[in-house]
């Protein structure tokens, strides 16, 4: 968190001497790659890339007015998304532990005891079979057998703070290039993602990570 926090302070700092405003659309590493947000009409949505890595965060119960939910589920993957310094990384060890507070969030997340796989410790998987029967049937494009690559590993986990509940997964891809694709057209051809209207994000800085809604 700290860390976090000296990150936005330095970054505004940084781009002000290069006469630019901080909240533009910068490259950083601690930012994500590429982001969108959506709403399914009970809950936000964010996908996210960085390196190999593909996010998949959602909050609900919450609507389309709810901006404490759309702001938390932005604030929840920026948190994970900085955590990335490797593209070999374990899936896992970039799930955060609970009880957790994320960034400027004062709440305390616990995991979720209503989602039984995940209740326990951080659910993981890393192989076609075995990701399928985690996540009942949603790992199915992540291993397309009509695309060149194969998901390397899955971390998945439900944390509550007694008024939402947050579903974090993160995929390792076999490359960033792999992620990407799979981001900006393959996941979007299923219908796990594709009946979202989505809202791309057009920075990385955490201070300002979507367009205001």
């Amino acid at each position: 968190m700290t860390r976090l926090r000296c990150f936005c302070v330095c970054a505004c700092v940084a781009l002000s001497l290069t006469a630019m405003s901080c909240g533009s659309s910068t490259t950083s590493s601690e930012g994500w790659d590429q982001a969108r947000i959506g709403n399914t009409g009970v809950g936000w949505w964010v996908n996210a890339i960085k390196s190999a890595y593909f996010f998949s965060v959602k909050i609900s119960p919450s609507s389309q007015d709810d901006t404490t939910g759309r702001a938390t589920v932005l604030t929840w993957t920026q948190k994970v998304v900085s955590q990335v310094k490797s593209s070999t990384a374990a899936p896992e060890t970039l799930v955060p532990s609970a009880p957790t507070t994320p960034s400027t969030d004062p709440t305390v997340w616990t995991l979720d005891q209503n989602s039984p796989k995940t209740a326990a410790a951080v659910a993981t998987a890393n192989d076609p079979n075995s990701a399928d029967a985690l996540v009942d049937g949603a790992a199915d494009p992540f291993y397309d057998p009509t695309k060149s690559y194969q998901a390397k590993g899955l971390a998945w986990e439900v944390y509550t703070n007694g008024t939402y509940s947050l579903n974090l997964q993160v995929w390792q891809m076999p490359s960033a290039n792999d992620a990407s694709v799979f981001y900006t057209t393959d996941s979007l051809t299923n219908s796990l993602y594709n009946n979202v209207t989505w809202t791309t994000c057009t920075g990385n800085d955490p201070n300002n990570p979507c367009p205001a809604q």
